[in-house]
């Protein structure tokens, strides 16, 4: 599904062209994007049944100033996301072609070099916009109440002597969708 972008604060676009710029200092003209979360952060998109209690979805994702691709299986594309992907110019190819496009992008290039280091995503998803703020503020709100009122049920049922671990789980997990 498509992650709101006014949650988020940033669109795909801007973060495509940060990430580019991350990535000029180390000479780069591209990027190769293989971190799930890196990518689920860039694309502003989340899966929910691709990997089990996880919001990323398995891809790889090639960025340069011209082209974005997303190595990914047709399948898991809904429409919304088919959208949100034309939206910011994403094209999409299928998960296992992603070998055959590194080989010939590199040996198809005189003077292409591959530049090994850390992830140029990871410092701009540290980065937190007023948007984002505003929202982990209104998650931990949410959550502080909940957790309140689960501390309030406990000392109140202990007593009795009936709480179970899966209960009282399965209490926490109501509250906090609450």
């Amino acid at each position: 599904f498509v992650h709101d972008e006014n949650i988020v604060g940033v669109t795909t676009d801007r973060k495509m062209e940060a990430i580019m710029e991350e990535v000029k200092p180390e000479l780069a003209n591209a990027i190769l994007l293989s971190s799930l979360d890196d990518i689920a952060w860039a694309t502003n998109l989340r899966a929910a049944n691709d990997i089990a209690y996880s919001p990323v979805f398995v891809a790889f994702l090639y960025i340069d100033n011209e082209r974005r691709v997303l190595f990914i299986d047709q399948e898991k594309i809904t429409d919304e996301v088919k959208a949100h992907l034309q939206k910011y110019h994403i094209e999409v190819q299928p998960y296992d072609s992603v070998t055959g496009f590194v080989a010939r992008g590199i040996y198809d290039h005189v003077g292409c070099a591959v530049v090994f280091g850390g992830s140029a995503v990871a410092k701009l998803k540290s980065i937190k916009n007023d948007s984002m703020i505003r929202s982990i503020r209104t998650a931990m709100l949410k959550d502080g109440v909940a957790l309140t009122r689960f501390f309030m049920l406990v000392e109140r049922e202990y007593p009795k002597g009936e709480l179970t671990e899966i209960g009282l789980a399965r209490e926490l997990r109501r509250l906090r969708l609450a």
